[in-house]
């Protein structure tokens, strides 16, 4: 994670990488708490509503973040070039499993479950927990050097944003406007009073989400100068996007449960748009040269994060199973959003600095026994 001279870290994408962390538990608040299960009504549901929709940026930031850095890479695609590769993804897979690891020890040690080596390599493979975002990142990973390859392949910019505008058309464009009931007034006016909506455009690639994002990175690297862009501008844009989204949400969901629909989910237009303009936000700004140990300790803080999303599990199994018992009411429990987030924050990067020891350690070993 370099800056373009090569020579320093860029700090603004270290402060993207670890806010999209902060913003993984903050999310996750509402999936832990009994949010989901309670209608949106009165104005604390409302401003929990607007504060899901802020925070959705999360995983999506990770895959911008990631065309960002890497789509402008020429990987060969030789059998040697793509060994090559693919070995330097060990680390990200041994902190995958360290990680399931960790949380196989804590189901074992506190919530007294049973494992055995069959239970726990299925845990492994089928991506439990929190672990749903490496079920997609490996696959990602994987075909980097063939998505770069086509990319790369592209030569002009309007060639770049014509691929874009039709991965638009099919992930963005179905959450747009497959989202109605167009069989009455009241339907369309009123659409939580109806789960069946009508289809208008194919949505079969919607689920192609993560390259969408991978390819808006890549083109925010190569195309947009980001600090030319004025950050007040884009703070007030922000603001606004979550504002006006937020608020749609909370009319969609008007006296009923939160509904989780492809308005709203990972490659929504709310969430491509409020991701986009947190990424050009936070690395529109002129950071002043930091000290050296401020940039190596947001870089060891943004090496965590990974490992930091996959164990915060644990500190939220345990701090939502307290809060639910003793804050049945959901909107009491937001009165204690910052400790809870803020708890499993610490916690989780606690375990992920160990993880990550584990994972050096490990490499090391590996290179030693590759000399000898």
């Amino acid at each position: 994670m370099s800056a373009a001279n090569g020579t320093q870290r860029d700090i603004g994408l270290d402060l993207t990488r670890i806010l999209a962390f902060l913003a993984v538990p903050s999310v996750h608040f509402f999936l832990n708490s009994t949010y989901y299960d309670t209608a949106i009504v009165g104005p604390r549901m409302a401003l929990m509503t607007v504060m899901r929709t802020a925070f959705m940026v999360c995983v999506p930031l990770y895959m911008l973040l990631s065309g960002y850095l890497s789509a402008e890479k020429h990987i060969p695609l030789t059998r040697s070039g793509l060994l090559g590769y693919y070995k330097k993804l060990l680390p990200i897979f041994l902190t995958y499993a360290l990680s399931t690891g960790v949380i196989l020890l804590y189901r074992v040690l506190w919530l007294g479950e049973e494992q055995t080596i069959r239970s726990a390599v299925k845990n492994l493979l089928s991506f439990q927990q929190y672990s749903w975002y490496m079920n997609m990142y490996f696959g990602l990973l994987l075909l980097t050097p063939f998505l770069n390859a086509l990319w790369q392949s592209l030569a002009t910019p309007a060639a770049r944003r014509a691929l874009l505008a039709v991965l638009l058309v099919l992930t963005v464009l179905p959450g747009m406007v497959n989202i109605y009931n167009l069989h009455s007034a009241e339907t369309l006016l009123h659409p939580w009073l109806s789960t069946s909506y009508d289809q208008l455009v194919p949505d079969w690639w919607q689920r192609l989400y993560p390259i969408t994002y991978y390819f808006l990175g890549g083109y925010l690297r190569a195309h947009v100068d980001i600090k030319r862009l004025r950050t007040g501008r884009l703070a007030a844009l922000l603001l606004l996007a979550v504002l006006c989204f937020g608020g749609y949400n909370v009319w969609r969901n008007q006296g009923i449960p939160f509904v989780w629909g492809s308005w709203c989910d990972w490659g929504s237009l709310q969430n491509v748009v409020d991701t986009v303009l947190v990424f050009l936000l936070l690395n529109s700004i002129q950071y002043s040269t930091p000290p050296t140990s401020i940039t190596r300790f947001t870089g060891y803080l943004s090496k965590l994060t990974l490992g930091a999303y996959l164990v915060s599990w644990i500190p939220d199994n345990y701090l939502y199973t307290m809060l639910k018992s003793a804050v049945p009411s959901v909107t009491d429990q937001l009165n204690y959003f910052p400790l809870a987030v803020g708890g499993t924050i610490l916690i989780s990067l606690l375990l992920a600095a160990v993880v990550e020891c584990c994972v050096s350690l490990l490499m090391r070993l590996l290179r030693r026994s590759a000399k000898a």
